[in-house]
């Protein structure tokens, strides 16, 4: 059985339609529909970090992970960016998202989401 690369292997239309890149991100593909199909992951965000769209092309790796490895990594950069006065709350959200991960059991998943929603999605 040969091994998946679970970026390479992510639809890249599929990518696009979920992580709204503004018209300018857009035009710096070279057009969405002509040579969007059948591009990989890795060459879509390597397009837009070529043009500058950095932010675009991480929001586009974020789409393109499945979710399990892209809450962990949402996990890990919220930890290894977060203020020392983070509030506890959020601290305590990060860590319920951190358990889903590790047990992906519908307790975790709804522990998590509770405190997300208490901080009202905003915070890392």
């Amino acid at each position: 059985m040969a091994a998946t690369n679970k970026l390479r292997d992510a639809d890249a239309r599929e990518v696009l339609s979920r992580a709204a890149l503004s018209p300018e991100a857009r035009a710096a593909l070279g057009g969405y529909a002509s040579e969007i199909s059948g591009m990989e992951m890795p060459g879509l965000a390597e397009r837009l970090v070529s043009a500058g769209f950095l932010i675009e092309a991480a929001r586009c790796y974020a789409h393109a992970l499945p979710p399990r490895e892209a809450v962990w990594w949402a996990c890990m950069c919220a930890l290894h960016t977060a203020p020392d006065d983070l509030p506890e709350l959020d601290r305590t959200a990060r860590e319920a998202a951190e358990s889903w991960v590790r047990s992906q059991s519908e307790e975790n998943r709804r522990a998590a989401m509770e405190l997300a929603g208490k901080i009202g999605f905003q915070s890392p």
